[in-house]
């Protein structure tokens, strides 16, 4: 598979939102070009989130989760789309093991994978995963 990631589009991304972080930016960039290859995804379906750390409301350093928000189309996604999740807690419930909790809770599935960007999309019969390398 040949990738799509083009830095100036990227760099429009990161003007577009000078408010956020550059990971966060690049998050809504990689969301937006998985969500537009239709041999990719299925009705705007998938998943994908980023690992920042962040000042909380109270401006204390926190580990945040960024999840896609269920029914947000990963093609149009903005900062809007995306949940904001305590990491931290997140750690300490998944420590728990099996509380009954649905498969489909995607920050359940995302908050133990060591990647800062990660997604993935459910295509008609096989799925598709991706990882930007670090430094991304």
């Amino acid at each position: 598979m040949k990738s799509a990631y083009n830095k100036g589009d990227a760099e429009k991304i990161f003007k577009k939102y000078p408010n956020i972080s550059r990971d966060l930016a690049l998050g809504i960039y990689t969301s937006q070009l998985l969500g537009s290859n239709p041999d990719l995804v299925l009705h705007g379906g998938g998943n994908t989130s980023i690992k920042l750390r962040q000042k909380n409301i109270l401006g204390e350093e926190q580990d945040v989760l960024f999840v896609k928000g269920s029914g947000v189309d990963l093609a149009d996604i903005t900062p809007a789309g995306f949940v904001a999740l305590d990491l931290a807690f997140l750690r300490k419930l998944g420590a728990l093991g099996n509380l009954g909790i649905c498969r489909k809770t995607q920050a359940v599935n995302h908050y133990h994978l060591f990647q800062t960007h990660w997604g993935h999309t459910p295509a008609a019969l096989w799925k598709m995963s991706f990882q930007l390398p670090p430094g991304f």
